[in-house]
């Protein structure tokens, strides 16, 4: 059975992918593989050797970094790489990925990279597990919530903690925020208006802090930033 990974995002819906199986890691290994060897006899004919095994070499590296997480090899078999936590790699981490390569597969003749996959629940080389990454099977609908999540991966890096002891709070009343905020949305009345105006003094009193925005857009900041810290 292909192993999965069930990742939560700071909206805290879960969101379960398919680790990419070894067997589909290593076709596409072989793709680059082929890919580069064709590569290698065109450059070589045309630059200095130095130039071609510097651009062989930093294959990987280079097409992950541009075609995000993947290589022509890896589209091929429609498999990609992500973070952990779902977002996507930064140029540091597929450079930190590309690094361990020289452990992985060249100074261990393959033997370290394969076992430690062989051995991970998910599928992780040693590479995978210094740069915090995995492996997925990209499904058909999969590249829109890949999407959907780094959109809130890059949302929850952004958010800026303006209100202390925020952990005072717990998650009731963050969801109580959340539903008095549709409900305003709906029913636009004065009794909206009250309630939320009421539940946002409380929350000011059990923070000890004075609210100094609108009481929606403080209930909103709340959200946003109660989430944020309860996952970092």
């Amino acid at each position: 059975m292909t192993p999965q990974i069930t990742i939560l995002p700071p909206n805290k819906a879960q969101i379960r992918f398919s680790i990419a199986p070894i067997s589909s890691r290593l076709i596409a290994f072989v793709i680059d593989f082929a890919i580069i060897s064709v590569l290698g006899i065109f450059l070589y004919s045309t630059f200095q050797s130095t130039i071609t095994l510097v651009l062989l070499s930093t294959y990987t590296f280079t097409s992950e970094s541009i075609l995000n997480g993947q290589t022509i090899g890896k589209k091929a078999l429609k498999i990609m790489v992500i973070k952990r936590n779902g977002a996507a790699p930064q140029i540091q981490d597929y450079f930190l990925r590309w690094s361990m390569r020289i452990i992985d597969y060249i100074v261990s003749v393959f033997s370290i990279g394969w076992a430690f996959m062989l051995y991970s629940p998910i599928n992780q080389r040693l590479g995978d597990l210094y740069a915090d990454t995995i492996v997925i099977e990209l499904q058909k609908s999969d590249k829109n919530r890949l999407n959907q999540l780094h959109d809130l991966n890059k949302k929850s890096s952004e958010i800026e903690l303006t209100i202390p002891n925020i952990e005072k709070l717990n998650y009731r009343d963050v969801l109580l925020a959340k539903q008095l905020l549709n409900h305003q949305t709906i029913y636009q009345n004065k009794t909206q208006d009250d309630l939320i105006t009421q539940v946002s003094q409380k929350f000011a009193q059990i923070l000890s802090i004075d609210i100094n925005t609108d009481s929606r857009d403080f209930l909103s900041d709340i959200i946003n930033q109660y989430i944020f810290k309860t996952r970092n």
